[in-house]
């Protein structure tokens, strides 16, 4: 179902990082909006070792049929060498939001 939204998230090392990439889905058209989190304490395995530091969270919502695109362009932009990139469908959206996001 092309109408059909999806959360997409990635973890970003600063607010800076996370906002450019929002800005530019938006200004290329993959994307209505973005959402950027606070900081928040991560740790994560990396090349065998325990990594501790900040990251945020930005969160986009493309319509499905643009949900590829968009995980690609954000790797693209993304300053980490594997980014997390995750995603599920939105289970409900009201008309108006689905209408907003069909906009060109």
């Amino acid at each position: 179902m092309t109408e059909q939204l999806w959360f997409l998230v990635t973890n970003c090392p600063s607010a800076q990082v996370a906002k450019q990439i929002g800005r530019a889905l938006i200004e290329e058209g993959l994307v209505k909006s973005a959402n950027v989190t606070a900081m928040m304490a991560t740790q994560y395995l990396w090349e065998g070792r325990l990594v501790e530091n900040a990251e945020c969270q930005l969160i986009v919502k493309p319509l499905a049929d643009r949900r590829e695109a968009v995980a690609a362009r954000i790797e693209a932009l993304h300053p980490f060498e594997v980014p997390a990139i995750v995603g599920w469908p939105v289970a409900y959206a009201t008309e108006g939001y689905l209408a907003y996001n069909r906009e060109p």
